[in-house]
Formats: C-alpha cells, sequence, structure tokens
C-alpha cells in the first residue's frame, strides 16, 4: 500500500518572534534528543559537551542560520532532521559549529541540507 502526503505552502504571515529565535539550550543526548530549530536566525547560548540542536523535517525558511555563542568553548552538533543528511554526509550525522561560530543550512528539497 501506497499513502500519497501532500503538503501545500500557504501565504500566513510569519510572526516576527519566529524570525529570530535567542536564549536556545542545547540538549545532549543525540539526534532524538536535540533541541528542535524553530528560526531562521537560532542562537543557542547554553552548549554542553555532546549537546545538540535539529533541523526541521518541513523548514519554513529555505535557509536557516546556527550560531553557537555558549562561550563554553564545546561545539555544537547541529542534526539533520530523522533518515536525511547534511552535505551529503551519511544519514542523521551531525555537523559541529564551533564555539562562536555560525553556519547557514540551506534545504535542497530532496532530504538534504546544505550548509556554508
Amino acid at each position: 500500500m501506497t499513502i500519497k502526503v501532500v503538503i501545500q505552502q500557504t501565504d500566513l504571515p510569519v510572526p516576527a518572534s519566529s524570525v529570530l529565535v535567542t536564549g536556545i539550550v542545547a540538549q545532549p543526548g543525540g539526534q532524538v534528543a536535540a533541541t528542535p530549530l524553530t528560526g531562521r536566525e537560532n542562537v543557542v547560548e547554553n552548549v554542553v559537551p555532546g549537546a545538540g540542536v535539529a533541523l526541521q523535517v518541513l523548514p519554513f525558511w529555505p535557509s536557516v542560520k546556527v550560531f553557537n555563542q555558549s562561550g563554553t568553548g564545546q561545539a555544537l552538533d547541529v542534526y539533520p532532521p530523522v533518515g536525511m543528511n547534511i552535505q551529503g554526509q551519511a544519514l542523521n550525522v551531525p555537523v559541529p559549529v564551533a564555539d562562536q561560530g555560525v553556519a547557514t543550512f540551506t534545504w535542497n528539497g530532496a532530504g538534504t541540507w546544505l550548509v556554508s
């Protein structure tokens, strides 16, 4: 049996608060426990060893910026959605963002996020 899912984009207004999200606390525990990112620009302010954040399955924004502003010296793991990849890596493998670093993730629409 095949199930077809149709997703339609709407022109609903986006609340200004979802454009820039600050005060994000990255959670340790791998991809499933990672804190979901909800903004176009996401400022992570608390990173402990092994902590991460996760990109959305169906992103509202075609490009998402992630800032690691923790000041702890810890890299932040940015995970793709479960079953997807970043930059052609193996499925579910995170990309580290150095402390005080920033990365832009762009959805290509084919199960892959690109990073720059």
